[in-house]
């Protein structure tokens, strides 16, 4: 396993959850994603879609072919160890995992929603100060630059 990963790997299984792989991005015109009758996916402007966005649960193996996992298999259920060791042997795989585990909760905050980063930022000092629980919560930058906070027990009150 990557070195990198054996923090976030490890952290995981302490917690009870279930690492799973994510694969770099992928180009689109090598492996497009496909819709349910098999045709290739496209996006509004007629672009291929990628099948592999590297945000999705998917590994590439030791020969570098990039494989999708159907994750629904794994909100019941942790991956074997096999699974594990198959899914982590190239380096270039990330992790991730599934929230609805113990009850966690996850709190994504995505830049995109925002006018810029920096009122993106704001909005998240304002939440952290307004709900002090928040500030106990683990927090991490995602790849698109939001936040992510994960808690155990998150109230949320209007």
């Amino acid at each position: 396993m990557n070195p990198a990963l054996r923090t976030t790997f490890d952290r995981l299984r302490e917690q009870g959850l279930p690492p799973l792989p994510v694969a770099p991005a992928q180009d689109p015109t090598r492996y497009p994603a496909r819709n349910r009758d098999g045709s290739l996916k496209r996006d509004k402007d007629g672009a291929l879609v990628p099948a592999f966005t590297g945000k999705n649960p998917s590994y590439v193996d030791c020969s570098g072919i990039p494989h999708l996992i159907r994750h629904t298999q794994y909100q019941n259920r942790l991956p074997t160890q096999a699974e594990l060791q198959t899914w982590f042997a190239h380096p270039d795989n990330g992790i991730g995992t599934l929230g609805g585990w113990h009850n966690i909760v996850w709190v994504d905050v995505d830049v995109k929603q925002f006018e810029s980063q920096q009122a993106c930022d704001q909005r998240i000092v304002d939440w952290l100060s307004q709900y002090p629980l928040l500030q106990q919560t683990y927090a991490e930058r995602t790849h698109s630059s939001g936040r992510r906070h994960t808690s155990r027990y998150i109230v949320w009150s209007s």
